[in-house]
């Protein structure tokens, strides 16, 4: 019996599915919150996600509604937008009535015998008037009776028996009456950002280590003092310091309440380590925040927002952090993936990856920054064509080929989203346009170290019928012999290089790329091609024909600069800069390192001691899995003909190599 797929689905609904007569909605409106914020969070989302769609001010108002009392009068006073922001809310104001656990003692007055009630009549209740410790203490100091308005002095009697109740904190040894100010300059303050998570304009984010523990720093100029996640102070065992219950006002209104504080804590960010003192908070979106308490230590401090970079002195010596940036990754709450998952779908595809942060800029010179900035216009992104030069790539094809044509490769649909997005922001550079080539090439997706996608076109089938080029590659031991007494160095990283370069008219038609979308071709020249690079190092070497090997390197699109001393190697910088302007070439600053004394460069640590094998590569080599069948084997021994053949150095210590081929 042959079962089609709607049958199917059909009756895996009807015997695994939920059951079609619970009414999940009203289940959902009648949700009360009997534990913690965040096991009512659980259980709403639960029922949320088999209710089905609901609008985000319905799901706000079904969440609120089921809150305790004191929360859900807080939280709507606030009126959050979404349900995020409902949720950050209730957990922000449970741990502040957590925090002020407080309890009313009656405090009697100079009382006064009452006299005997009437015969036949009931006594009136004794009447209880309740003071705050702010109104309290405002009578105290204009001298007026906490009943009445009379004037208190020695001997003093009330006109009637009564009672104040005021609300004091039982955990203090001593009932202290006097409140401190909430505009004194001294109490504790931190920003809104810093409790829900929020990264504002004026605000910058690092990663950092806390005793071996990487935690998410946020620097905040809004708040007065550093701060540090209570529970994850606890967990990595910080000396806690006990004392005073003390305030700290948040910049909505509200106040959180601390009793411990860490002192002289060692925070290390980004290879600087600080010693400073926090408050312990309850923290929701940052492990720890440095409020101006910690920017004060610093002295001048000059911060970019726009480039999130800090720099500073300190001993002396100029500091530089960086902050993470905004990923281009769409961020989708769980409204909208149930929206996404509700249109007939029958499951989800969950990509967790991780993302390494990008090796820190170099601190640049003031006289290299002057120089950068009268050659701004060569750091800039490349708009529009490159010009034509005599180097534009050229593809020659075996006589009698016919054009090359592929039909596209299947996509997951994340990748088609990807895709279409990358091949948009490649039209808006006008680099591509749409083709009615007769040849097609189909792309592919990589991914790239950061975790985000770059778009390749499988050029392997018309790769085969190219006439290969022999245009002599340099080969680097070659190169590296140049430096001999070279103390420093430069290096450029060229923007998209290949791009720099267009394509013969006459050829455009052969690198056409065809997606599941439409038909596209390069005027530029594309990664791929077996001739690219040839191309390429041809540009390089006739754009720096009159000062290879005597002060500038090329490798393709690696540049390194290198100078026996410092006012040489200024002057080669204004040379080289000057030629990359006239030639219409353009620098990645991010990927720039500028006056050092020690680079790395083409796998090779170089400074003045010398040259020697970057340490990093070799560890890659040793920490390289034990071959388990025969294609991981031939993979290994591939990659030992290859590091024979670029690092001879590796094969020096030749008892170290055959005892880890033994192994």
């Amino acid at each position: 019996m042959v079962v089609s797929w709607e049958d199917f689905k059909v009756g895996l609904h009807s015997r695994y599915g939920a059951n079609q007569y619970i009414d999940f909605f009203g289940e959902l409106t009648k949700l009360q919150q009997q534990g913690t914020v965040k096991e009512y969070q659980v259980q709403f989302e639960t029922l949320l996600a088999k209710v089905g769609l609901l609008s985000t001010e319905r799901q706000v108002s079904c969440f609120i509604s089921g809150l305790k009392d004191l929360i859900r009068t807080e939280v709507l006073a606030n009126r959050p937008a979404t349900l995020s922001a409902a949720i950050s809310l209730a957990r922000l104001y449970e741990a502040k009535v957590s925090s002020q656990r407080k309890l009313a003692i009656p405090i009697k007055s100079n009382l006064q015998q009452p006299s005997r009630s009437v015969a036949g009549t009931s006594p009136s209740p004794t009447p209880i008037k309740k003071l705050s410790l702010e109104e309290l203490n405002e009578r105290r100091r204009l001298g007026l009776c906490f009943r009445f308005n009379d004037k208190y002095g020695p001997g003093h009697k009330c006109k009637q028996l009564f009672f104040i109740q005021a609300i004091i904190d039982t955990e203090d040894d001593k009932i202290d009456m006097e409140i401190e100010d909430s505009s004194s300059p001294d109490l504790p303050r931190v920003s809104i950002h810093a409790i829900d998570g929020i990264c504002d304009s004026k605000t910058m984010k690092i990663m950092g280590r806390l005793k071996d523990k990487t935690v998410m720093v946020l620097l905040d100029s809004g708040s007065s003092h550093n701060f540090v996640n209570d529970a994850l102070a606890i967990k990595i065992g910080l000396q806690l310091v006990p004392g005073k219950k003390f305030d700290v006002m948040v910049a909505s209104g509200e106040r959180l309440t601390s009793m411990r504080r860490c002192k002289q804590v060692c925070l290390n960010l980004q290879g600087n380590s600080f010693r400073t003192d926090f408050y312990l908070l309850p923290l929701e979106g940052y492990d720890v925040v440095l409020g101006t308490q910690w920017l004060r230590m610093l002295g001048p401090i000059v911060w970019d927002f726009c480039r999130l970079e800090m720099r500073f002195q300190i001993d002396d010596k100029e500091t530089l952090l960086w902050g993470i940036k905004k990923s281009d990754d769409q961020i989708v709450d769980n409204y909208q993936m149930e929206k996404i998952t509700w249109k007939r779908g029958q499951g989800i595809l969950l990509q967790l990856q991780g993302r390494q942060q990008a090796d820190p800029p170099s601190v640049v010179m003031p006289e290299i920054q002057q120089l950068l900035e009268r050659y701004r216009s060569v750091l800039r992104e490349p708009c529009g064509l490159p010009p034509s030069r005599t180097q534009d790539h050229r593809i020659p094809l075996l006589e009698g080929q016919h054009p090359i044509s592929l039909r596209t490769y299947r996509y997951p649909h994340y990748q088609k989203g990807e895709i279409k997005k990358i091949v948009a922001e490649i039209l808006r550079s006008e680099v591509i346009r749409p083709s009615t080539s007769p040849y097609s090439s189909p792309v592919i997706l990589v991914k790239k170290q950061d975790g985000s996608w770059r778009m390749c076109v499988d050029y392997r089938a018309l790769n085969k019928v190219t006439i290969k080029d022999k245009f002599p590659i340099p080969v680097i031991d070659e190169l590296l012999d140049e430096l001999h007494g070279a103390s420093f160095f430069t290096k450029l990283d060229l923007r998209s290089g290949y791009h720099q370069i267009r394509v013969h008219p006459s050829d455009i038609e052969k690198i056409a790329f065809r997606t599941h979308q439409g038909h596209y071709e390069f005027l530029v020249m594309p990664f791929g091609l077996t001739n690219a690079p040839s191309t390429f190092q041809s540009l390089m070497n006739e754009v720096f024909k009159k000062y290879l090997r005597k002060f500038i390197l090329v490798f393709f699109y690696d540049t390194l600069i290198y100078s026996k001393d410092w006012d040489e190697h200024m002057k080669h910088l204004e040379l080289v800069f000057s030629i990359l302007k006239h030639h219409q070439l353009f620098v990645k600053m991010e990927k720039c390192q500028f006056g050092q004394r020690e680079v790395r460069y083409l796998g090779h640590v170089i400074s003045n001691q010398g040259v020697v094998v970057d340490p990093e590569k070799i560890e890659v080599v040793m920490s390289w899995p034990k071959p388990t069948n025969p294609k991981a084997m031939r993979g290994f021994l591939g990659l030992l003909r290859l590091l024979q053949e670029v690092h001879p150095e590796f094969w020096k210590n030749r008892s170290s190599s055959y005892s880890y081929v033994e192994k």
